[in-house]
């Protein structure tokens, strides 16, 4: 029996099928904004308003967990509709990357002023002891990948850089 995809399909065959099926959902450059907007705002204020006390130490969620959470919960959503919070994947790759950047920047600024601290205080061993303890599991590593296992390096390197 020989299947046939949707985009080859004639119209009518993919609208018969989707009443049996489900929903036609059809790629759309459109960004649901409203979803979108309610997502970071209510797991803004969740991050802010959710704490869970430890002892005599009181753990708040905050900002970036409440909204990585609503939009963990919207992407469940979708996933039972898929019309529902419509991203396209343009969108939301220009998203992961400049969320990725503004985390590494911050990360950066807020990291800068204590490493400089520390580097007066400990002097240059500290620098060279964290390049030791950054980089000797990464040589060991291909070492062992390359001569033991016989793994193709460049396939190696790429499963390093992961780690």
């Amino acid at each position: 029996m020989a299947t046939c995809c949707a985009s080859s399909a004639p119209e009518p065959v993919v609208e018969n099928a989707a009443k049996n099926i489900g929903v036609i959902v059809a790629p759309s450059n459109s960004i649901d904004f409203v979803v979108l907007g309610l997502a970071i705002f209510f797991g803004g204020v969740v991050g802010v308003l959710v704490s869970f006390p430890v002892g005599s130490i009181k753990i708040a969620l905050s900002t970036s967990v409440g909204t990585l959470l609503a939009g963990l919960l919207v992407g469940h959503l979708r996933t039972l509709d898929p019309r529902f919070g419509r991203i396209p994947d343009g969108a939301i790759s220009l998203m992961t990357s400049l969320g990725l950047a503004a985390f590494v920047g911050l990360t950066g600024i807020h990291a800068g002023p204590i490493f400089l601290s520390a580097l007066r205080d400990s002097g240059i061993s500290l620098l060279l002891g964290g390049m030791v303890v950054t980089l000797l599991p990464q040589i060991v590593g291909f070492c062992f990948g390359h001569f033991v296992l016989r793994m193709n390096p460049i396939l190696l390197l790429g499963g390093l850089t992961g780690a």
